[in-house]
């Protein structure tokens, strides 16, 4: 079972294989917390209306959306992924940024860098004519895999394989964060990502 160094990371469904009871104990807990958080950014943004009276007219004045940092936007990493090129040094297209701006990804093993653009640029080099597609996740997903992830070295006889389901950290001596995902990460990177965030790199 994959364990998150905080219990709050922990996606839903590692609670569920864990057991009924606790999967749904955390389910409605962050339902209640997610409901806590709307009513506060509303009742926020309500104070934030001021009214004046000025030549008999109501004026309505709203702070700035873009002064506001409501309770519920979360902090976002940015995952990287080269895809196509010239064969035979091409990569498979396991990414797809839909009409909407959302990544649709391959349930396969994926190997991906996060962080910056620097690892992708550099693996972009070595693919001739490749692109660079990119997607938002949560912080907390991105932390999440760094904590989960072992070196590549040696992996199938290190004891914190998990039965082959922890990522591994590829490339170290290349720039950038880069990784292997098995295809239970693959997943949960569609599953968390931003809505709307997908972007293609030619």
């Amino acid at each position: 079972v994959l364990v998150a160094r905080r219990y709050d990371l922990v996606p839903l469904e590692v609670l569920k294989a864990r057991g009924e009871q606790e999967y749904e104990q955390e389910r409605e807990r962050r339902e209640r917390e997610k409901i806590r958080r709307e009513e506060a950014m509303r009742e926020r943004r309500k104070k934030e209306v001021e009214v004046t009276e000025e030549d008999g007219k109501i004026e309505e004045r709203q702070a700035r959306e873009d002064d506001v940092v409501p309770d519920s936007v979360e902090e976002t990493s940015t995952v990287f992924r080269v895809q196509g090129g010239t064969p035979p040094k091409a990569s498979r297209n396991f990414v797809e940024i839909d009409a909407d701006g959302n990544p649709k990804i391959n349930k396969t093993t994926l190997n991906v860098s996060i962080g910056d653009l620097e690892h992708a640029e550099y693996f972009q080099s070595l693919r001739p004519g490749s692109e660079i597609t990119s997607f938002e996740i949560p912080k907390w997903m991105d932390e999440f895999i760094q904590s989960e992830a072992i070196p590549q070295a040696n992996y199938k006889s290190n004891p914190l394989n998990q039965g082959g389901l922890a990522p591994k950290i590829v490339d170290p001596t290349t720039p950038g964060r880069s990784y292997e995902l098995p295809s239970i990460w693959a997943e949960w990177l569609e599953e968390t990502a931003a809505k709307g965030s997908g972007n293609v790199i030619k």
